[in-house]
């Protein structure tokens, strides 16, 4: 017998994970160009231009870039997730209506 109480809980889980995931993902994104300027202006060089090149290559925007994509990775495998618990749902709803159409029940 299929317990919707225990598919409920399941499916708001994913979606509570899915929902932390992206928005650390979108968090992280959105300070690209923040984390960028901070570390251009701590930057020394002769020009903005040098300053900048010299920014994306510090380890401390690699690190960043590095946390975005894995938030971003995270998020995706979470969203992954809660879409195959909708679709678990659906497919035990079927069967549950399969098996009582086989029995006559309505």
């Amino acid at each position: 017998m299929i317990d919707p109480d225990k598919i409920y809980q399941h499916i708001m889980e994913a979606s509570r994970e899915w929902v932390e995931a992206d928005e650390e993902a979108r968090r992280l994104a959105s300070l690209e160009k923040v984390v960028l300027a901070e570390i251009t202006n701590h930057t020394i060089g002769a020009s903005q231009a040098e300053r900048k090149s010299l920014a994306l290559a510090s380890p401390e925007y690699k690190h960043h870039i590095t946390l975005m994509v894995a938030a971003k990775t995270k998020a995706n495998s979470t969203l992954a997730r809660y879409k195959a618990a909708q679709s678990l749902a659906e497919l035990r709803r079927s069967q549950e209506s399969s098996r009582r159409a086989e029995m006559g029940i309505r």
